[in-house]
């Protein structure tokens, strides 16, 4: 995904905004995320998605302006596994 935000961030323009919704890894050292571990590499190869993606440190590490991000605990479901919801947006 890094190599991605820097490609995402250098198609927008001044000003563009790139907002998301994602699920991304519960916080460490709980029971969520030792499973979204040890998941992450069948789920992967199953569906080119990884449980415990750190998503706001690589969009906080691309060349946006500001990033404003939000997580809620609460959001897609799958058996607490994509729980975690980051949302928000980011600007070139």
């Amino acid at each position: 995904m890094g190599d991605l935000s820097s490609k995402w961030s250098s198609s927008f323009l001044q000003g563009g905004r790139f907002y998301f919704v994602e699920h991304v890894a519960a916080p460490k050292k709980t029971w969520v995320r030792f499973f979204q571990n040890k998941l992450t590499p069948l789920w992967i190869a199953v569906s080119d998605c990884e449980l415990n993606m750190e998503t706001e440190k690589v969009i906080r590490a691309s060349d946006f302006a500001d990033v404003t991000c939000h997580t809620t605990e609460k959001g897609l479901g799958g058996w607490g596994l994509a729980d975690y919801v980051l949302y928000g947006f980011a600007t070139k």
